[in-house]
């Protein structure tokens, strides 16, 4: 993939001129890899359970849901961030853009970092949030231990470092489909450019979801 990537870019410089920062190539490289895997895995057959939507959290915790978005033809990215309760009621949610050298994995880790920052900012150290997302790659890398030295380990290491300052929350990998109002809510974001907040009333735009996840 990475010599595909090289070869590319070598066409890009020579018919356009357009040329590309190294870390940029390798940030990509690594985007494209795991759009690849997430698109194409082995065709498993799924289990009743994987195919549930949302679910509610344990009595007293706050669920935490984010995904990340991008579209290669704009190389924009966004994400989204959504909270509620054990009872299922609205807490905040946020979406916005995201800008550089955005790629489907760089994207899913910005998200990741909103997510934590967002529960930080509203909540005391010892808040119970459940933190899901639809990136096994992320969810992976949170969990990791010391510091990772990737192209992306500035932020794995932030995710890692704020995970510490919050012990009881806990991260897990749900399937796209109980991930959907933070999925809406990045694709937004891609013809976004700012930041928005929710947290008296959620925004119209996710109103269906929620209804259909409450039932």
């Amino acid at each position: 993939m990475f010599l595909w990537a090289m070869r590319k870019h070598m066409n890009e410089v020579l018919w356009n001129g357009a040329r590309m920062p190294p870390h940029e190539i390798v940030l990509r490289t690594g985007g494209w890899m795991h759009e690849f895997h997430k698109w194409h895995k082995p065709q498993t057959r799924r289990t009743a359970k994987e195919f549930k939507k949302w679910r509610k959290p344990g009595v007293r915790w706050i669920k935490c849901n984010f995904n990340g978005a991008w579209s290669k033809g704009s190389s924009r990215g966004g994400y989204g961030v959504m909270l509620r309760d054990h009872t299922c009621v609205f807490l905040g949610t946020m979406a916005g853009s995201i800008e550089g050298y955005a790629s489907a994995l760089y994207s899913e880790l910005i998200a990741a970092r909103h997510a934590v920052r967002l529960v930080k900012r509203l909540y005391p150290p010892d808040v119970k949030v459940k933190l899901e997302g639809d990136s096994s790659v992320v969810m992976a890398a949170m969990k990791g231990k010391g510091d990772d030295d990737s192209i992306w380990g500035s932020i794995i290491n932030d995710l890692r470092f704020f995970l510490k300052e919050l012990p009881y929350m806990e991260c897990g990998h749900v399937q796209r489909e109980g991930n959907s109002i933070a999925h809406r809510l990045a694709r937004m974001d891609l013809s976004c450019f700012q930041e928005v907040v929710w947290f008296e009333k959620p925004p119209d735009l996710i109103q269906d979801l929620l209804f259909e996840e409450d039932m």
